[in-house]
């Protein structure tokens, strides 16, 4: 890091006496992890995450900016994590897994977010498990960047998780549970099947939950038993009525009101359909503004969101939360 050592960069911020310089590089090498991480892991975790570099770019930037933003006791973000932290930083190698696991554990925070903000599929089986969580009184933990869900706080954690592949072995009939049956039934799936910590990775869960309900293509395959056919959602036919929803709402407010041309209208209509498209195979890719980019290629980003932005959040805001009215989940 240009000479200067993470680890005497975290010893001179847990000094607060860490000059601009140490923190400009901490920052940049924070950058480089998330977008490792994004770049790596994630996408093969996450179906539906962006590949846009700029997007990633964005995100990977998303999720480190709270770890250099003051807190109200006045210390930086990465401070508080600093002192939070559970193990030693005493070598080079301590320093790394350090702040390894604190750039993941931000970056997947973001993922999340996106999803919930990007898919309304994902942000609907997101919300409603999260409120089961809370009313039995499920734990949830972080461990190196991956949130997981287990029972209580007095499960024994080792760090021996489940895998990837052994969590997409679990018959798909697990999945369909609803509440706290979903849960208790996961749990004893995995305590009589596999030597792991007795915790289910709570973004995998949602997304093995919609792969069922909404046939993404999460694992390789899933039954074609009868009980697998009757859970699954029409989902084209929930993003078609939210979709003539916002044609109407374009028509009737927008358009016959001269609060956008009818070319403009046009415009609104081809970006929407295109939105649709997306989140019917996995959640939106990229910002709003380069859904606009693509029927309007010279439009400048701040044109973009001088004229056309509040108008397109709002209307997509309704049409994300119309699709999840329509999700019974």
């Amino acid at each position: 890091m240009h000479n200067l050592s993470l680890l005497s960069i975290l010893n001179s911020l847990a000094r607060k006496a860490a000059s601009q310089k140490e923190i400009n590089l901490l920052a940049e090498r924070c950058i480089r992890i998330s977008r490792s991480y994004l770049f790596t892991f994630a996408q093969s975790r996450y179906h539906g995450i962006c590949k846009d570099s700029d997007f990633i770019d964005q995100v990977s930037i998303d999720s480190i900016v709270p770890l250099f933003v003051k807190s109200m006791n006045g210390n930086l973000g990465i401070n508080n994590s600093i002192e939070n932290w559970d193990g030693d930083i005493k070598t080079e190698e301590d320093a790394d897994h350090f702040l390894t696991n604190v750039v993941w554990n931000r970056t997947e925070q973001t993922i999340a977010k996106t999803l919930k903000l990007h898919d309304p599929f994902f942000g609907k089986i997101h919300n409603t498990l999260s409120v089961c969580i809370r009313k039995h009184s499920f734990n949830k933990i972080r461990y190196l960047g991956t949130y997981y869900i287990i029972p209580d706080e007095e499960t024994t954690i080792t760090g021996s998780f489940i895998t990837r592949q052994e969590f997409e072995s679990i018959p798909a009939t697990y999945f369909v549970k609803k509440q706290k049956e979903l849960f208790d039934s996961l749990f004893s799936y995995i305590e009589n099947n596999f030597d792991c910590d007795l915790a289910l990775p709570f973004n995998l869960l949602i997304l093995r939950i919609k792969s069922i309900l909404v046939g993404d293509p999460i694992t390789d395959s899933e039954p074609a038993e009868e009980f697998y056919l009757s859970q699954k959602m029409d989902i084209k036919a929930i993003v078609d009525r939210s979709l003539n929803e916002i044609y109407r709402h374009l028509d009737e407010k927008y358009i016959s009101n001269h609060k956008l041309s009818v070319q403009e209208g046009d415009i609104f209509k081809n970006v929407f359909r295109n939105l649709a498209l997306d989140v019917q195979n996995g959640g939106i890719q990229g910002g709003l503004y380069s859904y606009f980019q693509s029927e309007m290629p010279e439009l400048t980003r701040e044109e973009f969101y001088d004229a056309y932005h509040t108008i397109l959040n709002y209307l997509f805001n309704n049409f994300k939360n119309s699709i999840g009215g329509a999700i019974e989940y």
